[in-house]
């Protein structure tokens, strides 16, 4: 069975994402926030994750418009920064399965299947039963 591009992403953001003028503020908005957030608070981690959200919904909107590639390749490698860093800063963050899920799947998007494969690989070695697992496919999951 092939896992649909829903299943594989069902945040709203991939369905419906909003505006983009409303995500270039928000996302601005967390951002500042984001600067001002001590490294050691526990919301930290939280905040990264969303802002990486927040980027992938921009994404997804810019690839609705007919010239958004440049911004579509930039909000992509923002998120991944954002997804990444959680990772490399919060091993023991309570997410790190979806985390490490997402990372792959914008890998997986923008064509890198070795670094997809990779994260794949890492999510189901930490993370074994995860239920992101079932959403990628089993030739991802294999070395």
């Amino acid at each position: 069975m092939e896992v649909t591009a829903k299943r594989r992403d069902p945040r709203q953001a991939a369905v419906t994402p909003r505006d983009r003028s409303l995500l270039v503020k928000e996302l601005a908005a967390l951002e500042r926030l984001f600067q001002l957030t001590s490294k050691a608070s526990p919301d930290r981690p939280q905040l990264m994750r969303r802002l990486a959200e927040g980027y992938v919904e921009l994404e997804y909107s810019a690839e609705r418009e007919p010239n958004g590639k440049k911004i579509v390749l930039a909000a992509r490698k923002k998120a991944l920064e954002y997804y990444l860093a959680v990772r490399a800063e919060y091993p023991a963050f309570a997410k790190l399965d979806e985390v490490l899920y997402y990372a792959g799947w914008e890998h997986e998007r923008a064509g890198d299947t070795l670094r997809a494969r990779a994260l794949y690989a890492e999510l189901a070695q930490k993370f074994p039963s995860s239920p992101f697992l079932a959403r990628v496919p089993a030739n991802l999951l294999v070395p």
